[in-house]
């Protein structure tokens, strides 16, 4: 009995955690030194997750339950269009935009090693009230082209230390979500006109 206590107890100290998810064939970055590779379209509906939780990329980039009052699983495309450092993302349902929206690069974000960008966080002892795990956590979420052209979600996070400052922990996750890339032109007419 005592050695189930022993074995039970050393499991408790050595919990750790490591999770990964990807689509089928998944593909690593792109190397892309410009922002025109990223110049198409993109169904709104990732590859990836589990099948329990869907991921759009209008949410990525948006947030919120809507986008101007449209559900993000009711919008069916991201279009992206690259002119210079200007680049317009918009979002497409029914054949015409319901919302876009412009970025400068540089000013909003940073191409580097043909990805961007979009959180890199590291703290310390805690992520703010409220958390848990006393101890250092990274997380990063990143943007970019897979080998094939498609999109690529990446988002990763680490942490070890105490749970409720008693149980030791070490945990991993890393998610990779691909949004096809789609053929069609390009979309301009706002919804209602």
């Amino acid at each position: 009995m005592k050695k189930v206590i022993l074995f039970a107890c050393t499991g408790l100290l050595l919990a750790a955690c490591v999770h990964s998810a990807a689509p089928a064939d998944n593909q690593p970055f792109r190397a892309v030194s410009t922002m025109q590779t990223f110049s198409g379209s993109y169904e709104n509906r990732g590859e990836g997750e589990a099948a329990s939780r869907a991921v759009y990329l209008s949410s990525l980039l948006w947030g919120g339950v809507d986008v101007a009052g449209v559900a993000h699983k009711d919008i069916e495309r991201i279009q992206v269009a690259v002119d210079g450092t200007q680049v317009s993302v918009s979002a497409l349902s029914h054949g015409c935009v319901v919302y876009a929206k412009s970025y400068t690069e540089g000013a909003d974000f940073k191409l580097s090693n043909g990805e961007i960008s979009l959180k890199r966080d590291a703290n310390l002892l805690t992520r703010g009230p409220g958390d848990v795990l006393v101890g250092p956590s990274y997380e990063s979420v990143t943007l970019g082209l897979d080998a094939r052209g498609d999109g690529k979600y990446r988002s990763q996070d680490a942490g070890a230390g105490l749970v409720f400052l008693m149980i030791p922990v070490a945990m991993a996750d890393r998610s990779d979500i691909r949004f096809k890339r789609v053929d069609g032109a390009l979309v301009t007419q706002p919804c209602g006109h």
